[in-house]
């Protein structure tokens, strides 16, 4: 069976079409988005036109300008999603250099006329992976609305586990759509809420704002939240704190951040104070929310920062899109302002209607410089006081001694990586639990250096190495920074961890 739209045939596939297919096919920005791999050769994509593409209802999509296979379409039953007798899944993959231009969502709607119309389908599936925006655009745009999502799903072409959203298109549906012109079904509004659509990608299914405009007192901040979105995948929360210019400019003075502006100008023990004392960071998460006596978890989060224009002007003429939420949720444009927001996933169905909600805050570890330890020797022992709690502590060296990676660790043709490091054990009387102390390299360490014959340049490595115990005692294990040379000098630092406030509860409403 042939299909015909203004731009397109959709025609069976022929063992001609292989190097046109392998063409698209060997793109990695193609296959993999779908759920099957690259295309290795011409006989790789001519053997899949012999075997998968042979099959009843699977299309080569056809450009009518060139009369070359730029894409595939198909109409499957029971493949990826089970579906009753006269239900279908839809499925379809496009050449990148003629993504936007409209060319799938016409392919679909010719197949899902002839689905409905012809074969006399109750139902039409569909469905893309996380992360898939063109995918989920094209589903929208044909009317398809969101159905579930399956979690941590086995992807049998690439042997891996992933989110997979579900879509589906009725009849009736479509009944009441054939009427109108596609795009009208699938216009954006520029502020619609979705899910996994962040701040500036605009792909989902769109949400329900339920006003809320209470704000809460916790880590020494304040924080608004004007609204919470209903998404079919669950729940988006817009977290939005104010901070004073003057705290502001206090901070970019302290740091001189118009001089030092590369990071490598600063000393880790200067990046620790300055992640601790960033005004504009969100000090807090909300790992879960509470909604109608529902646990839901987040799977989602990203964040902006609005400077005033008070603080660094050439910063804040920069910032259109940041000044377009501050206004849209009514801020003080002469305050600075971080947004996190954050996406909850439903645990079990959607809700309508929000009887309840209830915050679960943590707050961050913020990290306290410790002392410095030069060369230390098995046996010694160093006597140190907590930071915060001025009690007195010992810390004894079991035991310390030079390593070399095994080679077999790495396996590059064009890098050689350091293989040196020391391995350090050691005691802390009396114990401070492992998640507030920390112990590690001043140094970075050696970066990996090309191969003789390679022109290829290493960033830096890290290597997480496990050392066995031998002394029967208990104790903790450090490695220093890896290095080309046998270390001889090494000067570690002690890092304290403690939470600035304790967990706590808000109810909104």
């Amino acid at each position: 069976m042939i299909f015909e739209t203004d731009r397109l045939i959709l025609r069976p596939w022929m063992i001609e079409d292989a190097e046109e297919l392998y063409k698209y096919a060997k793109d990695p920005r193609v296959g993999p988005k779908a759920g099957w791999p690259v295309h290795t050769s011409v006989e790789n994509s001519r053997e899949i036109i012999e075997t998968v593409f042979s099959a009843e209802g699977t299309y080569a999509v056809i450009l009518k300008e060139t009369n070359l296979p730029i894409g595939c379409i198909g109409i499957m039953r029971n493949a990826n999603i089970p579906a009753l007798e006269d239900e279908v899944e839809l499925g379809y993959w496009l050449g990148k250099p003629y993504w936007g231009q409209g060319l799938i969502p016409e392919a679909c709607k010719v197949l899902i006329e002839y689905c409905f119309e012809t074969l006399n389908c109750s139902k039409i599936w569909c469905a893309y992976y996380k992360g898939n925006k063109n995918s989920c655009r094209v589903q929208k745009k044909c009317g398809f609305e969101f159905h579930h999502t399956e979690y941590d799903k086995y992807c049998e072409l690439l042997k891996e586990y992933r989110t997979e959203h579900i879509t589906v298109l009725t009849k009736e549906r479509w009944n009441q759509m054939k009427q109108k012109n596609f795009e009208e079904n699938s216009s954006d509004d520029e502020w619609t809420v979705n899910f996994e659509g962040g701040f500036w990608k605009n792909f989902g299914w769109g949400s329900k704002r339920i006003p809320i405009h209470q704000s809460f007192r916790y880590c020494d901040t304040t924080c608004l939240v004007p609204y919470i979105y209903l998404c079919p995948e669950g729940v988006v929360i817009d977290y939005c704190v104010g901070v004073k210019p003057e705290k502001i400019q206090t901070f970019l003075d302290k740091w001189n951040f118009s001089v030092r502006s590369n990071w490598d100008e600063f000393t880790p023990e200067e990046i620790e104070a300055i992640e601790n004392e960033h005004p504009l960071r969100l000090h807090f998460d909300v790992d879960h929310i509470i909604i109608n006596h529902g646990i839901l978890r987040k799977a989602y989060e990203c964040s902006i920062s609005y400077m005033p224009a008070s603080c660094q002007p050439d910063v804040h003429k920069n910032q259109e899109a940041e000044l377009e939420y501050i206004r849209r949720y009514g801020l003080d444009e002469n305050m600075g302002w971080v947004i996190c927001r954050s996406s909850y996933s439903w645990d079990r169905s959607k809700t309508e209607v929000v009887e309840g909600l209830e915050l679960h805050l943590t707050a961050d570890m913020k990290r306290f410089e410790g002392i410095h330890i030069l060369d230390p020797k098995q046996g010694d022992v160093v006597r140190f006081s907590h930071p915060l709690t001025g009690k007195e502590h010992e810390l004894m060296i079991i035991n310390i001694e030079n390593h070399i990676m095994d080679r077999e660790h790495f396996q590059d043709d064009m890098l050689e990586y350091p293989k040196h490091f020391i391995a350090m054990q050691y005691q802390i009387k009396p114990e401070i639990p492992m998640e507030n102390v920390s112990i590690s390299d001043c140094a970075e360490g050696d970066s990996p250096r090309a191969k003789e014959n390679s022109h290829t340049k290493g960033g830096a490595v890290g290597v997480a190495i496990l050392v066995r115990n031998d002394k029967g005692i208990n104790c903790r294990s450090v490695c220093s920074s890896m290095y080309f040379e046998p270390v001889e000098h090494i000067e570690w630092r002690m890092t304290f961890s403690e939470k600035s406030a304790e967990d706590a509860v808000i109810k909104l409403i």
